[in-house]
């Protein structure tokens, strides 16, 4: 959201649009930042994405934690095993990741 809200631009030209679907229905590269202003912000998540599949394994909470968190015995067992903790770490360096990708120019 935060990449969103800080890069994020909405395409008001039918024209660049137009061109954007052209290049979608031939085959070509329709998602450069170029073709449009709202690429951009959809690139920049695409490669935050990316590095946190990297970092983590995968994007999903379940897969990260091992956590059901449906279920409050197994929500128990993760806060008492300092669990949290570890969200904690895995927020604040996602915080820094998308501070240094919204600050490129």
């Amino acid at each position: 959201m935060t990449i969103g809200l800080k890069i994020g631009e909405i395409e008001n030209s039918y024209l660049r649009v137009t061109r954007m679907l052209a290049l979608m229905a031939s085959g070509g590269n329709a998602y450069t930042d170029e073709v449009n202003k709202f690429n951009h912000a959809l690139n920049t998540a695409h490669r935050l994405s990316k590095w946190f599949r990297t970092e983590f394994g995968s994007t999903q909470c379940q897969a990260i934690t091992q956590c059901d968190f449906s279920c409050r015995a197994v929500v128990r067992k993760y806060i008492d095993s300092d669990g949290v903790t570890r969200c904690r770490r895995i927020a604040k360096m996602v915080a820094e990741q998308v501070q240094n990708v919204i600050n490129k120019p």
